[in-house]
């Protein structure tokens, strides 16, 4: 045997005792501790990305289940991956025109996966925002309800899929399920290496917007649209512009 297929067999044998050693969705959610969050507030991934959640003092009454957050407005995907981050430009750009209702939080959750089940558990109702494969043309809108959702997201998302059925997974797993879950995207055009959305999926990102808008009214959760850009918003100047939020 040459050097070449000894290398070979090492990695085959390597990667086969990863994949019989990595603990499934099951084993991770166990790990995870059950937290409440502080009270919902307005944000967007650079505001909440690398931020540490903060818990609530106090155990949850036993018999009773606390759900802070009424509604979560969750972006997904990788804004390095061309349209892939289409989830986190619409919520980026909900943020900054529409005005989120009491106990609603808008959030860009990008491919944090597992990190992001306290917000889910913590929601009475959810909206996933992300690029959903389909047999569709670049930029159709594709709207899912209730069970529908978990296929999709373990079948028709990106590649941060795994993560985002996971993440699902731990919330049935902790008996903490959203209520109510909607998942809302756009069928993307590449989801190869770049910052830059495809012209098919950029021009249907206002319509993106409404859409969630609707879907919120539609659970009973009314966002109001802005007439002036919010005092207390953070510019994020050069970075926000080069990832187009």
């Amino acid at each position: 045997m040459d050097n070449t297929s000894r290398a070979l067999a090492r990695d085959l044998r390597l990667a086969a005792h990863r994949r019989a050693t990595r603990p499934d969705a099951a084993s991770i959610a166990r790990l995870i501790p059950r937290r409440t969050l502080a009270p919902a507030a307005r944000g967007s991934s650079l505001d909440y990305l690398g931020r540490l959640l903060a818990p609530r003092p106090g155990p949850e009454p036993l018999g009773q289940e606390s759900r802070p957050i009424s509604l979560l407005v969750l972006g997904l995907g990788n804004l390095l991956c061309g349209d892939d981050g289409l989830g986190a430009a619409a919520v980026a750009r909900l943020d900054r025109s529409w005005e989120p209702p009491d106990g609603t939080l808008v959030l860009d959750g990008g491919t944090l996966g597992l990190a992001l089940l306290p917000y889910i558990e913590d929601s009475r109702d959810v909206i996933l925002v992300d690029a959903v494969c389909a047999d569709e043309a670049p930029g159709t809108l594709v709207l899912l309800a209730g069970e529908d959702v978990a296929p999709a997201v373990r079948h028709r998302l990106s590649p941060h899929q795994i993560g985002v059925a996971d993440l699902l997974d731990g919330a049935r797993l902790h008996d903490r399920y959203p209520h109510r879950l909607v998942l809302v995207g756009l069928v993307p055009g590449t989801l190869s290496l770049s910052i830059e959305r495809s012209a098919a999926v950029e021009s249907r990102l206002p319509e993106l917007v409404n859409e969630i808008v609707e879907q919120a009214r539609r659970l009973g959760h009314a966002f109001v649209q802005r007439t002036n850009r919010p005092s207390d918003s953070r510019d994020h100047g050069h970075v926000a512009r080069v990832f187009g939020l």
